[in-house]
């Protein structure tokens, strides 16, 4: 009996959970996708080794199949990893990153400044995943909140490199999870 009673205790907090407060839904970014980016704020975060970087915190807001939003950070280089690949697929029409500086470290207006150079820049992403097709997925792969800052060196393994010849490439669909609203 007292396993009976834990059982439709679970049930009933799983129904009610689900229902009630909503789950987070698995969202297809595609060709009828329409969203828009933002760069919020810059954050300085520690790494596992105890340096230090800035981290620049994305905000997708889906209008259409679905409205949803979703928040990341990334990296600068994540950036430049991604314009490499619009240059890379001769994709030429698009605003410009700021320029890198060589210094280790910058004050906060420094970053600030930096934060909405780059706020134009991805406003931009939504225009270029349609106008675009040989980019789109990497778009959608720097979109994807399930990977952490610092892209290219998560690409740059093993498994993610099967990741993107066997999801980016084959399919036409890339999976992100997002919060509904």
């Amino acid at each position: 009996i007292k396993h009976f009673f834990f059982f439709l205790f679970f049930l009933f907090f799983s129904f009610f959970s689900f229902f009630y407060l909503g789950a987070p839904e698995q969202l297809i970014l595609s060709t009828q996708s329409v969203f828009n980016c933002n760069v919020k704020k810059v954050s300085i975060i520690r790494d596992d080794k105890g340096g230090r970087f800035a981290a620049y915190l994305v905000r997708v807001s889906q209008s259409s199949p679905v409205s949803a939003t979703c928040a990341f950070h990334r990296r600068f280089s994540d950036f430049v990893w991604l314009e490499e690949m619009f240059i890379k697929f001769k994709v030429n029409n698009f605003i410009k990153l700021p320029k890198k500086d060589f210094f280790r470290w910058y004050g906060h207006e420094y970053l600030e400044e930096r934060r909405t150079k780059l706020n134009q820049w991805v406003e931009q992403l939504n225009g270029m995943a349609v106008k675009f097709v040989e980019v789109r997925k990497m778009i959608y792969i720097f979109l994807d909140s399930s990977l952490q800052a610092g892209i290219k060196d998560v690409l740059e393994s093993t498994i993610c490199n099967i990741y993107i010849m066997f999801v980016a490439w084959e399919s036409p669909y890339l999976y992100t999870t997002f919060k509904t609203e």
